[in-house]
Protein backbone atom coordinates (compact mmCIF):
# COMPACT_ATOMS: atom_id res chain seq x y z
CA UNK A 1 0.00 0.00 0.00
CA UNK A 2 1.85 3.03 -1.04
CA UNK A 3 0.53 6.67 -1.43
CA UNK A 4 1.50 7.94 -5.09
CA UNK A 5 0.92 11.39 -6.18
CA UNK A 6 -0.57 13.30 -8.98
CA UNK A 7 -1.82 9.99 -9.78
CA UNK A 8 -4.04 9.62 -13.24
CA UNK A 9 -7.76 8.72 -12.85
CA UNK A 10 -8.72 8.30 -16.00
CA UNK A 11 -9.00 4.66 -15.84
CA UNK A 12 -11.74 4.80 -12.99
CA UNK A 13 -13.38 7.85 -15.10
CA UNK A 14 -16.38 5.68 -17.19
CA UNK A 15 -16.00 8.45 -20.11
CA UNK A 16 -11.88 8.19 -19.84
CA UNK A 17 -11.77 11.88 -19.09
CA UNK A 18 -8.52 12.87 -17.97
CA UNK A 19 -8.65 14.11 -14.23
CA UNK A 20 -5.47 13.31 -10.88
CA UNK A 21 -6.00 12.87 -7.83
CA UNK A 22 -3.21 15.09 -5.67
CA UNK A 23 -2.80 12.04 -3.67
CA UNK A 24 -3.67 8.01 -4.32
CA UNK A 25 -3.92 5.05 -2.46
CA UNK A 26 -5.87 1.83 -3.52
CA UNK A 27 -6.87 -0.08 0.28
CA UNK A 28 -7.20 -4.24 -0.01
CA UNK A 29 -8.77 -4.68 3.47
CA UNK A 30 -10.43 -2.81 6.36
CA UNK A 31 -7.41 -2.74 8.21
CA UNK A 32 -5.67 -0.63 5.55
CA UNK A 33 -8.22 1.08 5.37
CA UNK A 34 -7.78 2.37 8.99
CA UNK A 35 -4.08 2.55 8.55
CA UNK A 36 -4.61 5.59 6.27
CA UNK A 37 -6.94 7.23 8.02
CA UNK A 38 -5.00 7.18 11.04
CA UNK A 39 -2.03 8.01 9.41
CA UNK A 40 -4.07 11.22 7.02
CA UNK A 41 -5.76 12.37 9.89
CA UNK A 42 -5.58 16.33 8.49
CA UNK A 43 -5.49 15.59 4.65
CA UNK A 44 -9.00 15.92 2.75
CA UNK A 45 -9.99 12.33 1.59
CA UNK A 46 -12.41 11.48 -1.40
CA UNK A 47 -13.41 7.76 -1.63
CA UNK A 48 -13.42 6.13 -4.69
CA UNK A 49 -15.51 2.58 -5.22
CA UNK A 50 -15.26 0.43 -7.81
CA UNK A 51 -18.12 0.87 -9.29
CA UNK A 52 -18.94 2.20 -12.85
CA UNK A 53 -20.94 5.75 -14.02
CA UNK A 54 -17.63 7.79 -11.99
CA UNK A 55 -17.74 11.34 -14.03
CA UNK A 56 -14.71 12.79 -12.88
CA UNK A 57 -14.37 16.56 -14.44
CA UNK A 58 -11.68 17.85 -12.47
CA UNK A 59 -8.68 17.01 -10.68
CA UNK A 60 -9.36 15.62 -7.26
CA UNK A 61 -7.22 17.88 -4.74
CA UNK A 62 -7.46 15.32 -1.96
CA UNK A 63 -6.02 12.04 -1.15
CA UNK A 64 -7.89 9.18 -2.97
CA UNK A 65 -8.95 6.02 -1.53
CA UNK A 66 -9.77 3.52 -4.06
CA UNK A 67 -11.48 0.59 -1.98
CA UNK A 68 -10.49 -2.46 -3.54
CA UNK A 69 -12.08 -5.25 -2.02
CA UNK A 70 -13.87 -7.15 -4.82
CA UNK A 71 -14.17 -10.78 -4.18
CA UNK A 72 -12.84 -10.62 -0.68
CA UNK A 73 -14.22 -12.45 1.99
CA UNK A 74 -13.38 -11.69 5.75
CA UNK A 75 -13.60 -14.06 8.71
CA UNK A 76 -13.62 -11.06 10.77
CA UNK A 77 -16.70 -9.35 11.84
CA UNK A 78 -15.90 -5.52 10.68
CA UNK A 79 -18.48 -2.94 10.94
CA UNK A 80 -17.87 0.90 9.40
CA UNK A 81 -20.78 3.02 10.34
CA UNK A 82 -21.40 6.42 8.11
CA UNK A 83 -23.08 9.11 10.25
CA UNK A 84 -22.67 11.69 12.73
CA UNK A 85 -23.83 10.24 15.55
CA UNK A 86 -21.55 7.18 15.95
CA UNK A 87 -20.29 5.83 19.30
CA UNK A 88 -17.62 3.25 18.17
CA UNK A 89 -14.23 3.72 18.15
CA UNK A 90 -13.47 7.50 15.37
CA UNK A 91 -11.44 6.65 12.67
CA UNK A 92 -11.53 9.37 10.59
CA UNK A 93 -13.58 12.13 8.76
CA UNK A 94 -14.24 11.83 5.05
CA UNK A 95 -16.19 14.20 2.76
CA UNK A 96 -18.80 12.69 0.28
CA UNK A 97 -20.11 15.56 -2.11
CA UNK A 98 -19.03 18.16 0.45
CA UNK A 99 -20.65 16.74 2.83
CA UNK A 100 -18.40 15.09 5.81
CA UNK A 101 -18.90 11.84 6.91
CA UNK A 102 -17.43 10.06 10.42
CA UNK A 103 -16.16 6.96 9.58
CA UNK A 104 -15.65 4.40 12.60
CA UNK A 105 -15.53 0.63 13.33
CA UNK A 106 -15.86 -1.79 16.57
Amino acid sequence: MEIQSNFSLKKYNTFGIEASAKQFVAVHSIDELKTVLAENKNEKKFILGGGSNMLLTKDIEALVIHIDLKGKKSQKKTTILFGSKVKQEKLGTISFFGQSTTISAD
